[in-house]
């Protein structure tokens, strides 16, 4: 999820699958009549029920609905329909660069076809240096990401293209990702807000079953049948330990960051061991562990502390 100047816009970013809930609200229905874009695949489009959850979404709150998602759609370019076709599925970035009209808020969701058609993988880039390779799918997200979303929504809406203004947040592997932004590309956001961060390490993979392993794992980063051999080069790039082995001192204080976790999550131990690595690598970092799990309800008001954290720092300057 991108945030920036809270009161004014919210814009989400959201890969894989979206999970629609249905909540109440107090009075007013503050969604009534606005206007909301959604671009992706056939989750978002609906195969076999035309609409996908925008239909949903729309008719739940009486939204005004454009949906330009497609079937098939990838989040790396160059993708072909199979092994043996020469045609290309359709292009997510394209969606949005396409994309006419003016929208309070803009939905992107993707990366099942890029999994399923075996897309590579690639690893998030040092710097925005725009050296992306659309070829792979962390390269293809990343472009339309940081060169497609960003640059619309600060020119289509009332934002600051500034990095004090901006910052990032994720939920579950959205909290991963938005870690791995925030820490590659540090001259972007001015804070980062993981949220349930899905966040292992070596001794994490090392431990996991082979069937678990095999289901979560095992078609992202590769590794043979050994235990030792999951420890791929794919996962070394991507690991968030490595990267804060690593990490240049000059980039440790460009970002600020909030950890927020329940205590009856499953991943609360992997947050803190996160959240102490922070610290000990001198990264400004603030950790909550809150009643909760790892689902809707936590997140539904860790949402609202981080709009309100924020607003602050971004209108008055204060400190988290």
């Amino acid at each position: 999820m991108v945030v920036r100047n809270m009161d004014k816009i919210i814009s989400l970013m959201i890969t894989a699958v979206m999970t629609v809930t249905s909540c109440s609200f107090k009075g007013e229905n503050p969604l009534d009549g606005k206007r909301i874009a959604f671009i992706g695949d056939s989750i978002s489009y609906g195969t076999n029920w035309q609409g996908g959850y925008g239909k949903l979404i729309g008719e739940q709150y009486n939204m005004n609905v454009t949906n330009v998602s497609k079937g098939g759609a990838t989040l790396a370019d160059n993708a072909h329909w199979s092994e043996n076709s020469d045609g290309y599925r359709p292009y997510i970035t394209d969606m949005l660069d396409n994309l006419d009209g003016d929208y309070e808020y803009i939905i992107a969701e993707g990366g099942l076809n890029d999994f399923w058609g075996h897309s590579e993988l690639g690893e998030i880039t040092d710097g925005f240096s725009g050296d992306f390779d659309e070829n792979t799918m962390t390269g293809g997200m990343e472009k339309m990401f940081f060169e497609e979303f960003i640059p619309h929504i600060e020119t289509t809406y009332r934002a600051i293209s500034q990095k004090q203004q901006r910052a990032i947040a994720g939920l579950s592997m959205g909290g991963y990702g938005s870690l791995l932004y925030a820490l590659k590309h540090p001259k972007m956001f001015v804070a980062c807000f993981p949220i349930s961060a899905a966040v292992f390490s070596d001794e994490d993979i090392l431990n996991f079953s082979e069937e678990d392993y095999k289901r979560r794992f095992k078609d992202i980063i590769g590794g043979g049948n050994t235990k030792e051999s999951r420890l791929t080069p794919t996962w070394r790039e991507n690991d968030i330990y490595t990267i804060l082995k690593n990490y240049p001192k000059a980039d440790k204080k460009k970002v600020k960051y909030y950890i927020a976790c329940g205590d009856d999550d499953f991943l609360y131990r992997n947050n803190l061991q996160l959240a102490l690595a922070m610290y000990d690598t001198h990264i400004p970092t603030i950790f909550r562990l809150r009643n909760g799990q790892h689902h809707w309800p936590f997140w539904r008001r860790e949402i609202k502390e981080i709009l309100h954290t924020a607003s602050s720092h971004f209108h008055r300057g204060e400190d988290f």
